[in-house]
């Protein structure tokens, strides 16, 4: 017996999620998600409804129960992100931890992050009334990360208070992670809890830097193809430092990871 072989069967006899305890969780989890989601949609129509589905359950690396799930949720920007020098940000924390415009500018973005590029989406944002009072994400022509962040996590707590969802579903409190995470502990799921991540995330599909090194010149892996795939996906970003934007590639680790065992391997197994 080789050892493709052997991982199969070890996984499929000791490793495999139930198929019936995770269809009864998901069966919980999406109604849940799908209502927040429109809840939050109607209160501010720039946070999309329909989720992407992410993480290691939705890429089938998750492993043992399903007890955590992953949405990115997308906040319409309406366009694709160009690499600019751009402007200066001048933005920055108050006293109060809160993001008010200064007379000195932000040091350049650090490597893995980023300011927004994208044109005519806050005008669009303004012309529409979208972006007043609470509801304002920028400071000049920047989209701020943190402000995203919190307009998210508000609306959020809101659809959860509501008297149908309070009684299952609970929000931590705002971290250094991009998402905001939701445990769900209701009569219907299995096991005690569930957790799941709302991470909102701007679609700018921004292309890949030549100082990004990728893919490596030589390499066997991944095809061609595959790698077309990728860069047509782009970069996406992530409210994950208060001020700068962070470099997000999940769907294209999603789309790198789909397909991987066609030919009989077993690395998904393996990495999960």
């Amino acid at each position: 017996m080789d050892i493709n072989t052997m991982l199969n069967n070890f996984y499929e006899d000791n490793v495999k999620m139930s198929r019936n305890e995770t269809s009864q969780n998901v069966i919980v989890v999406t109604p849940l998600v799908n209502d927040i989601l429109q809840y939050v949609h109607e209160r501010d129509k720039r946070f999309q409804i329909q989720p992407l589905n992410v993480g290691s359950y939705y890429s089938h690396l998750k492993v043992s129960r399903a007890d955590e799930f992953d949405y990115s949720v997308v906040l319409d920007a309406g366009s694709f992100m160009v690499w600019t020098p751009g402007t200066p940000a001048y933005y920055n924390f108050s006293e109060n931890r809160e993001v008010v415009k200064t007379p000195i500018p932000l040091p350049s973005a650090p490597v893995g992050k980023c300011f927004t590029d994208i044109p005519g989406t806050i005008q669009h944002w303004n012309k529409e009334r979208l972006n007043e009072g609470p509801a304002c994400l920028t400071i000049d022509d920047h989209i701020i990360p943190i402000r995203v962040k919190r307009r998210f996590k508000a609306l959020v707590s809101e659809a959860i208070n509501r008297p149908d969802i309070r009684p299952y579903v609970d929000a931590r409190r705002l971290s250094e992670s991009p998402a905001t995470t939701l445990i769900i502990c209701h009569p219907h799921i299995v096991g005690d809890q569930i957790s799941v991540d709302l991470t909102p995330l701007i679609k700018s599909h921004a292309s890949f830097k030549s100082e990004f090194g990728w893919p490596r010149p030589g390499a066997r892996w991944p095809s061609r193809a595959k790698i077309e795939e990728i860069k047509a996906e782009g970069i996406h970003l992530v409210a994950k430092h208060p001020c700068y934007w962070s470099l997000s590639f999940v769907m294209c680790e999603k789309i790198l990871i789909d397909g991987i065992d066609s030919n009989g391997t077993c690395r998904k197994k393996v990495n999960g």
